[in-house]
């Protein structure tokens, strides 16, 4: 993992010899092991570098091509190195992933990105074309932000880094502020108007003729994965699962893994564990436990993964963890306001991993979109009349009846196989019942705490609504069930990594992999949802890795449970404290509805209804409201900057 930053001015003039110094040590959190600083004409750059790789080792900053062309910054991983270096016809003999991408730089230019496996985003200043090529991976897992303007342009893989550059601007940008209050996450903007995130599968090139932005990658592109049967099935998803942990164990230092006890995370640690006895290592694993609200606690499943050997297992007991844990400091960390309110578990289990000298860890974290629950199998289904089938598979998903999980199971069938079935006029007509509820805002900010006067200054902003409106489901089968909820990750991936590189720490992802990605896009509908059984294809893959009880599992916990007890068992004198800062963000929220909030939890605790989920709605409101508030305090009056902006 590092971090980079860079400064080219278009009318050829050199930048200040301490332009990038701000900067620097903002990058210091996600590089402390090296680093450096090139400057030479108009351009300067600067990089930070967390050792991680064996190849990262001699890393120290800038990189420079062979003939002085070109110069890289770069945040990357690398999964298909040796496929790489036979297309270059290059000697794989150490040299940093950087160098690779630049040598594929000089060879496929900015097509160079879709050649690459792995977590990336980097710079290259060309000297001879006078442009910066930015690109991020498929799925946003490094981040890289953006300046352009006619006199120069800027970039760094944290949006405070280059804030801090001379000359950029701090506009806060409301439409992407309206997004997030009303439930949403754009993964190509970001909290500030000027500085736009690099999306991910992009590249962007920066020059004085203004940037332009191109695709390297489609999630929607047509895929088609037919094989014979389930055998064959099983047998593809296997080898891209295996091939995926076995890339991401590349490190120089010992690597651990989260054990949550779930089909995925279990998947990962029952591959990685041989992968690294063959090595003469052990996986450390991490798993986090719950006392206070055994409805989050999965040791039941952990343990059987365990008891098989060969882990060095770790445990935390994170009960008193609420959405207020650490709070400031997440948010420093994140740069921006952020959505997830159990975001301080997975600092916490980041901390835990480098104080056992692990600084790669893996996770399971977005198999289920990835492989997908295939609850679109419903409507298709439905859609074709096959209604005894469709009740069929919703009853034999719900493992017989039990209350709890037979209305959560029936909740997730409404949302994601009947909801998409509704017509536009049946739409039309929700709209116009939102209208007559709560006539003082636009349709698509009702139920929302976004302020009524903020959404109806922002309604003519068609390209905001037609976004907003694109969240709701509306998929007719499996394969748009999968590209609907891969499009919704990469703002996760991102706030992990940045999370992720306070205590030094490179979090992988094995289910974020390109080859994997592909596959389970092309599967068909029998394949991830039959008799009963979701994710069948993994189930049947993992046959004789995974202990049973974990294959088998039907059921799935979620640290909701705990976190809302924390907070409303403990944490609420803690919140009382908090409330007024939500003041400063008035106009842009309806302080009625956030009022309201935290009226219902205050109730809620003093009822001791600590586990209760017609309350989860109202504590995500106030988070995102408070996480808001919070930051806007510490960026203002920066975050208000009209004032033109000097050459």
């Amino acid at each position: 993992m590092s971090g980079f930053a860079g400064l080219v001015y278009f009318d050829g003039r050199a930048p200040a010899p301490d332009a990038l110094a701000p900067a620097e040590a903002r990058l210091l959190r996600r590089g402390p092991d090296a680093g450096g600083a090139w400057h030479a004409g108009p351009a300067a750059l600067t990089q930070r570098v967390l050792f991680t790789t064996p190849e990262s080792l001699a890393e120290a900053g800038p990189l420079a091509s062979a003939d002085g062309a070109c110069m890289i910054v770069a945040d990357a991983r690398l999964d298909n190195r040796a496929e790489l270096c036979g297309q270059l016809a290059l000697r794989d003999d150490g040299q940093p992933d950087a160098a690779l991408i630049l040598a594929a730089y000089q060879r496929w230019g900015a097509d160079c990105a879709a050649q690459l496996l792995g977590d990336f985003a980097f710079a290259i200043w060309d000297t001879a074309r006078r442009e910066v090529l930015l690109a991020r991976d498929i799925m946003g897992v490094r981040p890289v932000f953006y300046y352009h303007s006619r006199a120069f342009c800027a970039f760094a893989s944290d949006v405070q880094a280059l804030r801090s550059i001379p000359g950029v601007p701090s506009r806060l940008n409301e439409a992407h502020l309206a997004d997030y209050l009303t439930g949403g996450v754009d993964a190509a903007q970001s909290f500030y108007a000027d500085l736009p995130r690099v999306p991910p599968a992009h590249t962007v090139t920066l020059s004085a003729a203004g940037p332009r932005l191109s695709r390297y990658w489609d999630l929607d592109a047509a895929r088609d994965t037919r094989l014979p049967n389930d055998d064959e099935y099983a047998a593809a998803f296997r080898e891209r699962i295996t091939a995926s942990v076995r890339a991401r164990l590349r490190s120089a230092f010992p690597v651990g893994s989260m054990l949550s006890g779930g089909l995925d995370s279990t998947s990962v640690v029952c591959l990685a564990r041989p992968m690294l006895a063959e090595r003469g290592e052990r996986l450390h694993t991490f798993s986090l436990l719950f006392d206070a609200a055994r409805a989050s606690d999965e040791r039941e499943f952990m343990a059987p993964a365990v008891a098989l050997g060969g882990l060095e297992h770790h445990t935390l007991l994170v009960d008193p963890a609420s959405p207020l844990t650490d709070l400031e400091r997440l948010l420093d960390l994140s740069g921006e306001p952020f959505v997830h309110m159990a975001l301080s578990l997975q600092h916490q289990a980041n901390s835990a991993a480098r104080a056992a000298g692990v600084r790669v860890l893996l996770d399971g974290n977005y198999g289920d979109a990835v492989v997908s629950h295939g609850l679109g199998r419903l409507t298709e289904l439905l859609r074709a009349g096959r209604l005894r089938t469709a009740w069929r598979e919703f009853t034999g998903m719900t493992g017989g009846w039990q209350p709890r999980r037979t209305r959560a199971l029936a909740g997730m069938a409404w949302s994601m196989a009947l909801k998409p079935l509704m017509p536009e006029f049946m739409r039309q007509g929700v709209r116009g019942w939102r209208r007559l509820r709560q006539p003082d805002r636009p349709y698509w900010a009702a139920g929302t705490p976004i302020n009524p006067s903020f959404a109806w200054r922002l309604d003519s902003d068609t390209a905001l609504r037609a976004h907003i409106e694109a969240r709701a489901r509306r998929f007719r089968d499996t394969r748009a069930e999968n590209r609907f909820s891969l499009a919704k990750l990469p703002a996760m991936p991102e706030l992990y990594n940045r999370i992720a590189a306070d205590p030094g720490i490179d979090l992988r992802h094995p289910y974020l992999d390109r080859r994997l990605i592909e596959f389970c896009l092309g599967l068909p509908a029998e394949q991830r949802l039959r008799d009963g059984w979701n994710r069948l294809i993994q189930r049947n893959a993992m046959r004789g890795i995974l202990p049973e009880a974990v294959r088998q599992r039907r059921s799935k916990s979620s640290p909701i449970f705990s976190i809302g007890r924390a907070l409303l068992a403990n944490d609420m004198p803690r919140l009382a404290e908090l409330m007024p800062a939500v003041a400063i963000s008035a106009p842009y929220v309806d302080l009625a509805v956030t009022r309201a909030d935290y009226a219902q939890l205050q109730q809620a605790a003093a009822l001791g209804e600590y586990t209760v989920p017609r309350h989860w709605n109202p504590m995500l409101r106030l988070s995102r409201v408070l996480t808001f508030s919070l930051w806007l305090a510490a960026a203002e009056p920066a975050v208000f900057d009209t004032s033109p902006i000097s050459a």
